[in-house]
């Protein structure tokens, strides 16, 4: 099928379609989704949001829909441009849609299983499966995308690897003059354009966990407790800070993950939990906040503590990463201790935002703590530099590459790449016998089906 004919400088019908939900309780997928939907309706063009389960906000001016199988193919007939991760439908219409084909590789999927191991899984050949088959995906991703986004220019490094070994960093593309910026560029997680509301105290947050007192020195794990993260080194850290600061408490934010179909990090949290148990200040020092946190009510959270706090190990999934939990460290204002290896303690670091230790340096990480919370304009400061920070990864700043594209979109054909639509409906048939005989195999297609495309059409 040959790609829709594009006016230049037109509203775009754009359909933007995320595998996670979207409502009151959100993660960082569905966060990037709605911002995105937000920022191109704002610029004038026309924008569907496509979840498993999501909410309309009154304000914002897109429509939203439910994301089964028919009502996708219904949204994409009726759509120029479609924005994905690439696992949101199924890998013949990845080869044969007239769409524009943009594919946002911000997380790099195959370096968190690797680091995850067989967590979220019954057994390690369903984990072996699922590495096996976003192999196989991203392969078919490379050769039929129009455009890619990623997080980072180190993860730009990283897939222009795999474009070049597609075959894609060829002479069309470069006689665009963009550095290849045509093909693939940087849209960083961000923060929100409007400055971090003020807040009264710090009371109203604080005040719903046993024990946490209006001046204590709270330290604040944003987000989830996944495999490639480490909360032992700041569980322990918190521990013996406190040994000597008894004020200080650590509080991890999430729990679980508003997807239900997403498991990977149950088994971390039970063990981060286990671990506060054996060192005696579970519920103390160190707390655990049950449920989700929805996500107008992050401020709250936000605003109730004195500092950020993350930790990860070493590994290829660090060197890739782009924490985007501490996005709202930064819009917040609040200085950040973490674990080095990554692209924003780089940041961190060299704007001197909070303070950088060594992956599992324990007794760094407690003396980083004690430091912030005995040095008040030290404190300040780095709160100051986390700011700004912040306003360098506003959304509307970092939507910039997407817009431009979306304005006066191009694809492989019209830039005259080879291959295209024939190469791609190979490359798909190829990708669903290998996919389906590895189901077989283990016994685990249908619920590969479930697990892997909740409401959307199987591959």
């Amino acid at each position: 099928m040959n790609k829709r004919q594009l006016q230049s400088n037109s509203p775009r019908c754009v359909l933007i379609v995320s595998r996670d939900v979207i409502g009151g309780q959100i993660a960082g997928p569905g966060v990037r989704y709605l911002e995105m939907a937000r920022r191109l309706s704002r610029i004038g063009h026309r924008v569907t949001l496509m979840a498993p389960d999501l909410q309309q906000w009154p304000e914002d001016g897109f429509s939203v829909a439910a994301l089964t199988g028919h009502g996708f193919d219904r949204a994409l007939a009726r759509s120029e441009i479609v924005i994905s991760q690439g696992f949101a439908y199924s890998a013949w219409t990845t080869a044969t849609t007239g769409a524009v084909q943009v594919f946002d590789l911000y997380a790099p999927l195959q370096l968190e299983m690797l680091e995850a191991g067989p967590a979220g899984h019954r057994t390690e050949a369903e984990a072996a499966f699922y590495r096996r088959y976003v192999a196989r995906r991203l392969r078919l991703l490379m050769a039929c995308g129009d455009f890619f986004l990623c997080a980072s220019e180190r993860q730009r490094d990283l897939w222009l690897g795999s474009l070049a070994a597609a075959g894609r960093l060829n002479r069309a593309n470069h006689e665009q003059n963009t550095g290849l910026r045509g093909l693939i560029d940087c849209v960083p997680f961000g923060t929100p354009t409007a400055p971090f509301p003020a807040r009264g105290g710090t009371g109203g947050a604080r005040s719903a966990f046993t024990g946490v007192g209006e001046d204590d020195f709270m330290l604040l794990w944003g987000g989830g407790i996944w495999p490639w993260l480490d909360p032992r080194t700041a569980i322990r850290a918190t521990a013996l800070a406190a040994e000597q600061r008894p004020d200080v408490k650590l509080l991890f934010l999430g729990s679980g993950h508003p997807n239900p179909g997403v498991t990977t990090g149950d088994r971390a949290a039970t063990e981060a939990r286990h671990y506060a148990r054996e060192l005696g200040v579970l519920g103390h020092s160190v707390l655990f906040n049950e449920d989700w946190v929805p996500y107008e009510k992050r401020v709250d959270y936000l605003a109730a503590c004195d500092a950020g706090l993350l930790a990860h190990h070493q590994g290829i999934e660090t060197r890739y990463a782009f924490r985007t939990r501490l996005l709202d460290c930064f819009w917040a204002g609040r200085p950040v201790i973490t674990t080095g290896g990554d692209e924003l303690s780089s940041q961190i670091r060299h704007r001197g935002a909070g303070v950088v230790v060594r992956p599992g340096d324990v007794e760094a990480m407690a003396a980083a703590i004690i430091g912030l919370r005995d040095d008040r304009e030290r404190r300040d400061a780095a709160g100051s530099a986390s700011a700004e920070l912040g306003r360098r990864y506003r959304w509307d700043r970092n939507f910039t590459p997407l817009e431009r594209f979306v304005d006066q979109p191009h694809t492989r054909r019209s830039r005259g790449e080879a291959g295209g639509a024939p190469g791609g409906r190979r490359a798909a048939l190829g990708y669903a016998l290998s996919v389906a005989a590895l189901g077989v195999r283990h016994g685990l297609w249908r619920r590969a089906l479930r697990k892997v495309f909740p409401g959307a059409q199987a591959p």
